[in-house]
């Protein structure tokens, strides 16, 4: 009877020991693959926008008014805007073109060049996001009012549609934060240089537009200047 017990007690003392073999065995599995897929979903090549949500300006407070409406996308730091009631505007003239401050996107459209590495990407980009919409500007004393083209230099706020409250987001710094525009200072810092800086940096390291490897890998076209058009 003893040898019984004794045999009995072994028998669950093994099967004991199993199960916390087993049960370790699953959960350094498990955690293995977790963190697997972390750190892949992290290290994903991406070309698609990632920073929506980091570039909203709800945390901007400005008197903005939204009294414009885009009326063509020229390329994608170039627009043309009119007034909202159908006024001539500044220039006397139907329209005017709005040349954003801080960024640079590759040419798509300039004669002089070819299009270059993700131009046409960046157009379209900025069409989706501003054409035929309702936008603000903010112009910065740090800068001309116009530049040597004639095109009044300006960020651009674009308004968020079918949503209460003051909801829009600054186009410049949108094109820039998902991978569509270099950061580009003419002359002199201007207002959100530190920022648009900061936003070039963290598009970079994540892969975005035209800093993936499988676009252009951050390379300007050997034959564009830096901008102008």
């Amino acid at each position: 009877m003893a040898l019984k017990e004794l045999a009995g007690s072994g028998l669950v003392f093994w099967r004991l020991i199993v199960m916390i073999l087993l049960l370790a065995t699953f959960f350094s599995i498990n955690e293995n693959y977790l963190h697997f897929d972390f750190k892949s979903n992290n290290s994903s090549i991406n070309t698609t926008e990632n920073l929506e949500n980091d570039v909203e300006d709800k945390h901007v407070n400005l008197n903005l008014d939204f009294n414009y409406k885009v009326s063509k996308v020229i390329d994608g730091d170039t627009l043309e805007i009119k007034n909202l009631d159908g006024s001539k505007m500044s220039n006397g003239k139907e329209e005017i073109k709005i040349r954003l401050i801080g960024i640079n996107t590759p040419e798509s459209v300039d004669p002089r060049k070819s299009v270059e590495c993700f131009g046409k990407e960046a157009s379209d980009y900025a069409k989706n996001l501003a054409l035929g919409r309702e936008v603000a500007l903010e112009t910065d004393d740090s800068q001309s009012l116009t530049d040597r083209y004639g095109r009044q230099l300006a960020y651009i706020y674009v308004k968020i549609s079918g949503q209460p409250g003051s909801n829009y987001f600054m186009l410049n710094k949108k094109l820039i934060a998902n991978g569509y525009a270099y950061e580009y200072t003419y002359d002199t810092p201007y207002k959100y240089q530190s920022l648009f800086q900061d936003l070039e940096n963290q598009a970079h390291e994540r892969n975005l537009g035209l800093w993936n490897s499988q676009t252009c890998n951050g390379l300007k076209d050997s034959t564009s200047t830096a901008v102008s058009s």
